[in-house]
Order: C-alpha cells, then structure tokens, then sequence
C-alpha cells in the first residue's frame, strides 16, 4: 500500500500496556482504545475471552495485545494444554521468557495485534497509514512478517477492500514518546 496525504492515519503501541491513537496531518487524537472490549475472532479466541473475563472480569485488547497480554495467553494456552505454568510466569520479565520460549504464543499475538490494528485502520480508513509503536513490534519483526498479522490485518470480510491498500510501517525510534513531544512543543510554538 501507499499512504494518502491528509487520510487519517492510526498507531498502536503495545508495550507495558496497550496505546491507540488516530490522527491526521499534525494532529493526533489519542485514545484509550486498548480498553475498549476484546472481539473474539475464532473459537480459541472465544475461550479466550471466557477466560479473561472469569479473570479480569472484563476482556479487553490490553489483556492480550501488550507485555502481561503475552503472558495472559501463554497462562491460557497452558490451561487448555493442562500444563503447569513455569515459576517465572509471575516475574516481571515473564513476557520476554514467553517470547523466547513459546513462538506459537507470539505467533498468535501477532495475529491479534494484526486484527486489532485492522480494526482501528478500518474505524477510520487510516489510507495515512498504520503505524506500530511501543516496545513489542520491533523485538518481533520476523513475527510480523511472518503472514499471520497480515492476514488477520485484512481480514475484513465484505469491507475488506475499505483498508486493502493501507500501508502498516514499525515504528523503531527508541525514544520515539520524546520525538513527538518534542513536535507537539515545536507546533505550539513552546
């Protein structure tokens, strides 16, 4: 896809949470969508949502699409396996041991993080693009690429064609909250 000058465009951050923000040309609109409710996309995925809800008492994007989400699936997929979780399940580098020890984890991460950015593309046909910040994309590239967030991204149904062409760009800037405060500063002319 291309991205089209004065669309809007959308960015979403998973890291310690789950960040989503729209925009268009210098003004961004951020949002608390990674609270906004978890929409199932398959069987698994509606066990899923049984499950945090039985934990959380809700089940949002942020349950699943950021660090303890990594872990919040893994927690899941062991209960269904009937496997034990490892000690270090609770640690705070548990998200980390899950992406280096269970890939159909991240797999399926990918491919929630993937429906989830195509939901927010086509809530406001993002033809500025897609846009993926926070600390989880760039350790996970390959993931990415792999074709399960791709296909979850376009997976649209009827109105699939509405975001066919919207492009999705990483975001690997390390200080990348700074740079835009930096603009937004710039812009007010501060």
């Amino acid at each position: 896809g291309h991205v089209l000058k004065e669309s809007p465009f959308a960015v979403l951050g998973a890291g310690t949470g789950l960040g989503e923000a729209v925009g268009v040309g210098n003004v961004v609109l951020p949002g608390e969508g990674g609270h906004a409710e978890f929409g199932p996309g398959s069987p698994r995925e509606v066990r899923l949502a049984g499950w945090l809800l039985a934990r959380y008492g809700r089940a949002t994007w942020e349950h699943v699409l950021s660090g303890p989400g990594l872990v919040n699936l893994a927690r899941f997929q062991w209960e269904e396996r009937r496997q034990v979780a490892p000690p270090w399940a609770e640690e705070a580098e548990a998200p980390a041991r899950v992406a280096a020890s269970e890939p159909d984890v991240l797999a399926w991460f990918a491919e929630l993080y993937g429906a989830e950015a195509g939901n927010l593309a086509l809530r406001v046909l993002a033809g500025g693009g897609v846009f993926l910040a926070g600390g989880i994309a760039p350790r996970m590239l390959s993931v990415l690429r792999s074709g399960g967030f791709e296909r979850r991204f376009r997976e649209k149904g009827r109105v699939a064609q509405a975001i066919a062409n919207v492009p999705v760009f990483v975001a690997d800037h390390p200080a990348l909250g700074l740079v835009g405060a930096r603009a937004e500063l710039v812009r007010r002319g501060a």
